[in-house]
């Protein structure tokens, strides 16, 4: 029998706060972290953005396909590639997307290079 995961718990782990458009800052409960859409996620080592939808296009096996591993205590965490966060970001077409661009793709060249 494989050992029990512990639950993922932001609010402990991370003195996570979910910020929102209204400026409030939540505590991430399991049902807010369920629902739909992105969650921006205060954190005292920074910001930590969760999707739960890319975009109205890309369902959720098509996200998953995008996807890396990598291990968190006894289980693990995927997060996007860095590849598709870029694509998503060009798709956006937002201002705050497009300044992120140079240093993505800056990290994403170092990343390749071995650096």
């Amino acid at each position: 029998m494989a050992p029990r995961v512990p639950p993922f718990q932001p609010n402990r782990e991370l003195d996570a706060v979910i910020h929102d458009l209204t400026e409030r800052n939540l505590a991430p409960s399991r049902h807010l972290l369920e629902l739909a859409g992105p969650k921006l996620l205060r954190t005292k080592y920074g910001r930590l953005d969760l999707l739960g939808q890319l975009d109205e296009e890309t369902d959720w096996d098509t996200l998953l396909a995008s996807t890396v591993t990598l291990p968190y205590q006894e289980g693990e965490l995927r997060v996007l590639r860095l590849e598709r966060l870029i694509e998503a970001k060009e798709r956006a077409g937002r201002d705050k997307d497009i300044a992120a661009l140079p240093l993505l793709r800056a990290t994403l060249a170092r990343a390749r290079k071995g650096t």
